[in-house]
This record gives structure tokens, sequence and C-alpha cells, in this order.
């Protein structure tokens, strides 16, 4: 939670960098809890090799949009 706290103000930034659709959400719950996601329709996909390989882009995306800044707010 703390992560995404600081992350928040690169949030734009970070979205620009991810699949398109992916969305930034913070809840509503006392608990504050904020997630980054990207949804897909199972149909959009020709087949499993289609699906798999959009998986694996997509976490690369992830990581390399995001692992960068962790390791500076770790590192600071």
């Amino acid at each position: 939670r703390e992560m995404f706290r600081q992350l928040e103000p690169q949030m734009p930034e970070i979205l620009s960098e991810l699949p398109t659709g992916t969305q930034y959400k913070k809840s509503a719950s006392p608990n504050g809890g904020m997630n980054i996601i990207v949804v897909r329709n199972f149909a959009e996909f020709a087949d499993d090799d289609a699906r798999r390989a959009w998986m694996s882009e997509t976490i690369n995306a992830f990581v390399n949009a995001l692992r960068p800044r962790v390791k500076r707010l770790l590192s600071g």
C-alpha cells in the first residue's frame, strides 16, 4: 500500500507505459487498497498461444514500468 501511495504521483506516466486499457483504481474501503488492472476478454484472442503471448507481453510491460520505480523507492 505504501509503495502505491508513493508511486501515485507517477501513475499517469506509468499507465502510459502499460497496455491500452490499463487502469489504476483506488478502493473506497478504509484500508485504502489500490490496484493496477488490465482486462481483456477471452474471446479477443484467436487461440491459447495468442493468450499466452499477450500475457507474457503484458507481464513484461508491468515489470519494465514498475521495477525501476520500485527500485528507486527502496534505495531512497
